[in-house]
Formats: structure tokens, C-alpha cells, sequence
């Protein structure tokens, strides 16, 4: 199962700025938490710009690799993905 995420970048006019991120198992319901956390931070009167909604690998989940399965110390490269992490980039406008 393919996991989403997405990321946030918000700024104001005298210079205050943060970030978030966020996702879910579902697309649809990735899509809607992240309208839902644009919609917030503009209404407080950011400028916000997104910056990542993407599909992460399920085997690693987005990191490139993953545990050993004897050694839980050492990480080995993940197969699924050729240790990208991610499977899909969304465009974000």
C-alpha cells in the first residue's frame, strides 16, 4: 500500500513563516487534509505555497531504505524503489 504526502510552506507579511507536513494511506483523502490545511493557513492571513505532494514507496516508506531483517541496526537499500523513496511527484500549482 502506497502512502502520500505532502508539505507546506507558509509565510506573512511581517515575516513570520512555518511549515507542515502531512499525508495519508489514501490520495483522496491526502488531497482533501492538505486543502483543508491550505484553506486554515490562509484564512489566518499567510501566503501559503506547497511544497511536495508526492506517493512514497510502501516497502521503505519514503526513506530509500530499509531495515536488515536480522540486524535491525543496519539499513539495506531499498529494492521497490531503486532507493528513491519516492514513487510519484504530483505537480503542485
Amino acid at each position: 500500500m502506497a502512502h502520500f504526502a505532502y508539505s507546506i510552506d507558509y509565510t506573512r507579511e511581517d515575516g513570520s513563516h512555518g511549515g507542515m507536513v502531512g499525508g495519508n494511506a489514501d490520495f483522496d483523502t491526502a488531497a482533501a487534509q492538505m486543502q483543508k490545511d491550505v484553506d486554515y493557513y490562509i484564512g489566518l492571513g499567510y501566503s501559503v505555497v506547497v511544497e511536495h505532494f508526492r506517493e512514497l514507496c510502501s516497502q521503505c516508506h519514503g526513506a530509500g531504505d530499509r531495515q536488515h531483517k536480522t540486524n535491525r541496526f543496519k539499513r539495506v537499500p531499498c529494492k521497490a524503489c531503486k532507493c528513491s523513496g519516492v514513487v510519484r511527484e504530483f505537480a503542485t500549482v
